[in-house]
């Protein structure tokens, strides 16, 4: 534990002499926030909001209304819990899969998620702006050229 969600990046060796970049994920940081948000009861802040519609609807549009948050996504997105293990006379914790069908999938998917989401780091007040079409001023530097790489900023004593 204690990972940043977003571990380290590098880049592996690919065919060619090419690279790929690559991405270390903290898992267990990310379960850990995931599994800490579902607790939270109250809609505000930090609160995982399902969008669910009304069950009126027949089978067949159940599972379009309720855009795929049904009992077997619950099931997977809960299907692990940490538990304290012994490792070399210390107390390690591990998420262990203690769902009976063992499908963890939404929860991995949500780790991922939110590994991305950290990655990019959106400005959300600008997408909320950009989405309900409200004005938004942009910000310009007040010299555009671009700086010099290299070079004397001062000529020396005078």
């Amino acid at each position: 534990m204690g990972v940043p969600i977003i571990h380290k990046y590098s880049k592996a060796q690919a065919y060619h002499g090419r690279t790929i970049p690559l991405v270390l994920i903290g898992t267990d940081s990310g379960k850990q926030y995931i599994m800490d948000r579902l607790a939270i009861d109250v809609p505000g802040p930090r609160y995982f909001h399902f969008p669910l519609d009304k069950p009126e609807q027949d089978a067949v549009n159940e599972v379009l209304w309720n855009r795929g948050y049904d009992e077997i996504y619950f099931q997977g997105l809960t299907a692990e819990e940490k538990q304290p293990q012994k490792k070399n006379g210390r107390i390690v914790y591990r998420w262990v899969n203690i769902a009976k069908d063992h499908r963890n999938e939404p929860l991995d998917l949500r780790v991922y998620n939110l590994a991305c989401l950290a990655s990019i780091s959106p400005d959300f007040s600008k997408l909320k702006a950009l989405m309900t079409g409200a004005p938004t001023e942009e910000k310009r530097s007040a010299d555009p050229r671009k700086r010099p790489r290299f070079g004397v900023i001062k000529r020396g004593i005078e």
